[in-house]
């Protein structure tokens, strides 16, 4: 059994190879959780979670956060982020 077909929605795939053809960012799925907390957990070493990656898209989605006068995030860098 494939274990993707857990973690994707079908029409994921036909994304394979062309993942700069997506038509959204991961900062505006995430922006569309505002109001409601959101939790981004990877581990730091973790390379194909893109920790880093994760903290710049969480940064740029606390936009939506301010926009309702909530905390965003603020903090800079990203390697002494941790903010619960």
């Amino acid at each position: 059994e494939n274990w993707r077909t857990y973690w994707f929605v079908p029409g994921f795939f036909q994304y394979t190879r062309r993942d700069t053809e997506i038509p959204f960012d991961q900062q505006q799925m995430m922006a569309c959780i505002a109001p409601r907390k959101m939790l981004v957990a990877s581990a730091s070493n973790d390379g194909y979670a893109d920790p880093r990656g994760e903290f710049l898209a969480a940064k740029a989605a606390s936009k939506a956060w301010e926009f309702y006068n909530l905390r965003g995030i603020d903090e800079v860098d990203w390697s002494r982020s941790r903010i619960l």
